[in-house]
């Protein structure tokens, strides 16, 4: 409820919100002694300095000055000077936020997680992701003797156990800072910040880091439902700093708890989910992320944040595991190995970024790995609080992977929680074996990043996760460390488990499942699946070329390879203003360096004149939309995050969902053991999607079909291109279809393809008597017979008696069968009446063998559609009749290729091979990028810009500017350095993309410069020049202050002749605003403002801009 609302029985002009603030900051200025423009109005106002008695002060002038009681809560409730004006103005500025906490997303129990962003401060220097992975392949040891700024190592140690107020080793896997904190990016007052316990500073840091990597912008998140989950421990800052009751201050109640770790980065983010910090000793972290998990999946956030942290200050924490019993006086974790004699502890923090996937795929997130399943339980009474429990174990792995619906033999690789304790070891290899070992013909590699950098206890788990994601990534398996002889109270070969020794490659060929799991001491167990991410969808760099002639092809091709090689834009939008000519190819490659040999190698393939193509004379385009049987687990998600596909596919989605009751995309990113594909009511929708989303996407490039045509259950998708059917209405066709199916004939019958011609087909003797069904003519010397399974078993066998292929689809009905002609009238009164439209593609009917409009198209054509033979071999002869045709199949995998490539062979002429639009287990993005290049050439206007994703038109060099920082003009010479590297090593890559990605990654460090360049190589220049402390015109440098801006609008002296033109070809935003300005200003002016501005320089009308009437 708003002020104005509370006051509403009391109206009066009320000020306005910019009033407001104004007479806001003058009050808080006053009561902290301040200039009013110093307050900034974002930051809360008790960050500025104001304690309760001020706040209530700041309410009492509030109310004197308005002549109406604030209430005190409001300074509270919208705690910036901003957010209390807007609030006191009527606006409630909480009705604009995101949706509060309370609202969730509906979301699918099982929908699996993305691991979307990583952040790390670890021992051995180790901050980002690709340093940890580097180090895993090195197999780094970061174990060292305990820091003299921790504790005396030598005062503490002492061999015997036993000793009081001793430990029995000096070594730890130790951080490098504790104590640093850029306390400022965090608004942060330096007083706070010494109360502070270093867990939470650092855990705060690696947050801001894992969204860094993530590529989420930090400010975007507030108000939104993100969650925080941090796995904590021991609370050690207390004691190290000897606090006594004289040093306890105001934040020392909030520096000194662990809850308030996960609440620190929620209150600086400004997250409203949950926050919570999750204690279950060593498995702390995973447990907190199995708490993440069921958050996104239940809708209750939309993004997670997860992870652990653990910091050593002091020697007390060490000394009680000393006496518990776990230290190894060698300082090494040996998981498995003989002389397992205790763990080394270790610190540092992990925080994983997570979101569902179905989200992290339509945001075009870098995906690390997918959490499939998560379980967590605890040993219950077994032998000791502390005992580990085998049967417990095995139950929370096998818990995991029911919940992943992964068979547990499909798994590589488990981290294990690998202590190297003499007991821990034995126990836990007991546990995987009981749930691996069955079936398997590959041992389970195991492995624990502990040998690497000692057990970070709490954040323990979010390490294994980390190194596991980032293998999965990687396809690869860093070495287990100080493994030299196995355990002999493990059999190794019995329990099918074999430990990393080396750097190695991840086995075998089919997707990659992995596990992680985390014990604490307590007894509580965790466990997660992981599977490897979803494969980008690859970004080819496509090239066409159009000329006049062959040697004007060349020659434009090597021009090309010229620019490439002199290190200039590689990028073709450029050339497409010029891609007209009859002369075509397209170069497809992943490197610009590829892109020289690419180009020579497409023209002289087409050398025998393929690549000339005269645009008036182009084949006649008929999309195919093939019916049931192209399914296949995995088709359509390379595709989800390209823009037009994804578009498509949600349209279907929300059309389908009220009459299935379940969503497309779940059932596309199901796992292998909660697919549904093999259920007709199931995958009859799915294909309907998916064909609707494919067709969409290439119309989207510009292929635009002469025709459509469809077969089977693909004339719904058909009918929907086409326009013949509104979208909801083919949903509600297809769902209805479907289900009849499934209830009436599934699993009853089956349907299989012959080489045979049609005469000799209908004159068969099973045909003749009615035992099995003529279901369709699909090309010459071809046709589909179908009918009850034992039957089209028999004739199967006949036929291959005869010598006669047969090839059996994928279908478990007797589809396009008089078996079904009993629920066509079922059909027709579940349908109703269909609502229809003229079609806006011709549409041919393989029903009917003809052309029909949307009014043919009721619910009696869909039931005969469901029984009659398909007429695919008809289609083709008539739609090729005359022409030269080229089809196009539109499935995630061609089924129908085949039959139509023959029917088009028994056209006149020389016609077209078909094409297709995906196949299974190959990228489809490559595929559909493949049939846009042919259309391309045969003549086809195709957008390049829309295929490409980088919009259309000629290509404009823009200068962009990379942000430097470093909290020192050193830090921030090699910062420039490594960026140059970056870019050098990029072979000249996307220059924006390096200027994006450095402004976001704390570019408010004290020491700052930015380069601003046009192309990668004046970037390295000037980062060079940077590094080695050397001016360059292209450099702006300087050191951080507090001073103020001022904008200076200048009057008429400044115009030139094409000012603008730039800057209005370059950013939306100029050109939106001055389009604005043009549609005010135009009706007073003689000539349209544009036209001056881009009037030709040597013309006339260029002059105009001199003139006061365009000028001002």
């Amino acid at each position: 409820m708003s002020f104005a609302q509370v006051n509403s029985e009391t109206e009066a002009p009320r000020p306005a919100a910019e009033e407001i603030a104004g007479r806001l900051r003058e009050a808080v200025a006053e009561l902290l002694s301040v200039r009013p423009e110093s307050v900034p109005a974002d930051r809360p106002l008790r960050e500025l300095g104001l304690d309760s008695t001020r706040l209530r002060a700041l309410v009492q002038q509030l109310s004197e000055w308005l002549e109406r009681p604030v209430p005190v809560w409001a300074v509270w409730q919208y705690p910036t000077l901003l957010g209390l004006a807007a609030y006191l103005a009527g606006d409630d500025p909480a009705t604009a936020k995101t949706p509060s906490g309370t609202s969730r997303t509906p979301v699918n129990a099982h929908d699996p997680i993305a691991v979307v962003g990583i952040g790390c401060r670890l021992p051995g220097g180790i901050e980002t992701p690709d340093a940890l992975w580097q180090g895993l392949l090195d197999g780094i040891d970061a174990v060292r003797e305990v820091p003299r700024d921790r504790w005396n190592a030598q005062e503490w140690l002492d061999p015997d156990p036993r000793a009081p107020g001793r430990m029995t080793t000096r070594w730890g896997g130790f951080l490098d800072d504790v104590a640093g904190f850029d306390a400022e990016l965090f608004r942060i007052s330096p007083a706070e910040a010494r109360q502070m316990d270093p867990q939470q500073r650092i855990a705060l840091e690696t947050a801001w880091a894992a969204l860094e990597d993530a590529r989420i912008d930090h400010d975007s998140l507030a108000g939104s439902r993100t969650g925080v989950f941090m796995g904590t421990m021991a609370q050690e800052y207390h004691l190290a700093t000897g606090a006594d009751p004289y040093s306890i201050g105001t934040h020392s109640a909030t520096g000194f708890d662990n809850s308030i770790v996960a609440a620190r980065i929620a209150y600086t983010l400004g997250l409203n989910g949950p926050a919570l910090s999750v204690a279950t000793a060593c498995s702390s972290s995973l447990t907190a992320t199995h708490l993440a998990v069921r958050s996104l999946r239940d809708g209750e956030t939309d993004l997670a944040l997860v992870g652990g942290v653990n910091v050593m200050l002091s020697p007390n924490t060490t000394v009680a595991m000393t006496k518990f019993g776990g230290m190894n006086p060698d300082g090494q974790c040996r998981a498995f190995d003989a002389d397992a004699g205790g763990y080394v502890r270790g610190e540092g923090c992990g925080v994983l970024v997570l979101r569902r996937l179905s989200d992290a795929l339509v945001a075009g997130d870098r995906i690390y790995a997918v959490i499939r399943g998560t379980a967590v339980n605890n040993d219950g009474a077994s032998n000791g609080l502390t005992a580990p429990n085998p049967k417990a174990q095995a139950d929370v792995v096998r818990a995991a992977w029911q919940d992943a619906g992964v068979p547990p033999e499909q798994v590589s690789y488990v981290e294990a929680h690998g202590t190297g304790t003499p007991l821990g070891d034995p126990v836990e290899a007991e546990a995987l074996s009981t749930v691996f070992a069955h079936g398997r013909t590959e041992p389970l590699r195991i492995g624990s990043a502990k040998t690497n950098f000692g057990h970070l206890e709490p954040a323990a788990g979010v390490l294994g996760l980390m190194k596991t994601a980032l293998a999965l990534h990687h396809g690869e398996l860093p070495a287990s460390l100080h493994f030299d002889n196995p355990n002999p109270h493990i059999d190794f070969e019995a329990s099918r488990l074999r430990v990393v020794t080396g750097r190695e490659r991840w086995p075998g060929e089919s997707r990659r499942y992995a596990g992680v799991s985390s014990f604490g001491f307590g007894g509580t167990n965790a466990h997660v699946a992981l599977e490897q991410g979803p494969s980008p969808s690859a970004r080819r760099l496509l090239v066409p070329l159009a000329a006049d002639s062959d040697d004007a092809l060349r020659a434009a091709a090597e021009a090309l390879t010229e620019r490439v090689r002199a290190g200039q834009s590689w990028y073709a939008p450029e050339l497409l203003g010029h891609a007209t000519g009859a002369h075509r190819v397209v170069a497809a490659v992943d490197h610009p360096d590829q892109l020289g040999d690419a180009l020579r190698e497409a023209i002289e393939d087409d050398a025998d004149g393929d690549a000339g193509h005269d645009g008036a004379r182009r084949p006649a385009l008929a999309f195919f939309f093939s019916g049931h049987g192209s399914q296949w687990l995995g088709m359509g998600r390379d595709l989800l995050d390209e823009p037009a596909f994804r578009a498509a596919l949600d349209a279907c989605d929300e059309a389908l969902r009220p009459v299935t009751g379940w969503s497309v995309v779940d059932e596309l990113l199901a796992a292998p053991g909660t697919s549904r594909l093999e259920r007709t009511d199931v995958v009859q929708p799915v294909l309907f999607a998916v064909q609707t989303a494919l067709a969409r996407t290439l119309k989207s490039w510009g292929a635009a079909p002469d025709a459509v045509f469809g077969q089977s259950v693909g004339e719904v998708a058909a009918a929907v291109f086409a326009d013949a059917l509104p979208l909801a209405e083919g949903a509600r066709l297809i769902g209805t279809w479907s289900r009849l199916v499934a209830e009436h004939a599934s699993g009853h019958g089956a349907l299989t393809v012959c080489e045979l011609p049609l005469d000799q087909a209908e004159s068969l003797p099973a045909v003749r008597a009615g035992q099995v069904s003529l279901a369709g003519h699909l090309a010459p010397g071809q046709v589909c017979l179908s009918g009850p399974t034992e039957a089209v078993d028999t004739v199967e066998r006949d036929l291959d008696d005869r010598g006669v292929r047969t090839r059996r689809v994928h279908i478990d009905y007797a589809s396009h069968s008089t078996r079904l002609e009993e629920f066509a009238p079922e059909l027709v009164r579940r349908l109703g009446t269909v609502h229809t439209r003229a079609a806006a593609v011709p549409f041919w009917s393989t029903v009917t063998d003809g052309y029909v409009d949307g009014g043919d198209l009721d619910a009696a054509y869909w039931a005969r559609n469901m029984c009659a033979p398909m007429r695919l071999a008809e289609a083709v002869a008539g739609l090729g009749a005359g022409r030269t045709l080229r089809i196009v199949e539109i499935a995630p995998h061609p089924v129908a290729l085949h039959s139509l490539r023959r029917g088009l062979a028994a056209l006149d002429g020389d016609q077209p091979a078909a094409l297709a639009t995906a196949h299974r287990d190959r990228p489809a993005r490559q595929d559909l990028e493949d049939v846009v290049a042919r259309l391309w050439c045969e003549g086809h206007a195709i957008d390049w810009g829309s295929v490409t994703g980088r919009g259309g038109g000629t290509a404009r060099t823009v200068p962009v500017a990379l942000t430097v920082s470093g909290r020192s003009a050193e830090a921030r010479a090699a910062n420039a350095a490594r960026l140059a590297d970056h870019l050098e090593g990029a072979g000249g890559g996307e220059l924006l993309d390096a200027a994006y990605t450095s402004f976001r990654h704390r570019p408010q460090l004290e020491h700052r410069a930015d380069v601003v360049a046009s192309s990668p190589a004046e970037a390295v220049a000037s980062l060079r020049a940077l590094a080695s402390g050397r001016p360059h015109p292209a450099l702006v440098e300087g050191v951080r202050g507090h001073g103020e801006l001022a904008m200076l609008f200048t009057g008429q002296g400044s115009q030139r002749i094409g000012m603008g033109r730039q800057l209005y070809a370059a950013f939306p935003v100029f050109r939106q605003a001055f389009d604005e300005v043009c549609a005010a200003l135009d009706p007073h002016l003689r000539m349209p403002l544009v036209a001056v501005l881009f009037a030709d320089p040597d013309g006339a009308d260029a002059s105009l801009i001199h003139e006061t009437e365009f000028t001002q």
